[in-house]
């Protein structure tokens, strides 16, 4: 959302192995993304643990969320506003 905070995932392609990356694109496990901010770790404050046999899928997702959690800490209020009233269009 325009506070800093995960509202939901999606992940839209990939390039791992179906049976490799299946339980790290699991509904269960991408809900534990949302409502955190800041920057999410793989371990200690703030973190999302990696699953287990899905560890690079795992930390790729982890990283695509912190890089939309940094676009949208780095909006203006205006650049805010105008991606609020272009979502409504």
């Amino acid at each position: 959302d325009m506070d800093g905070r995960v509202t939901g995932l999606a992940i839209t392609d990939h390039k791992e192995t179906l049976s490799v990356v299946e339980k790290a694109l699991s509904e269960g496990n991408l809900k534990r993304y949302v409502g955190r901010s800041g920057t999410i770790r793989d371990s200690g404050y703030n973190s999302v643990d990696a699953v287990a046999g899905a560890t690079a899928a795992s930390r790729a997702i982890t990283d695509g969320v912190n890089q939309a959690l940094a676009i949208v800490a780095g909006l203006s209020e205006e650049q805010r506003l105008e991606f609020e009233e272009s979502e409504l269009e």
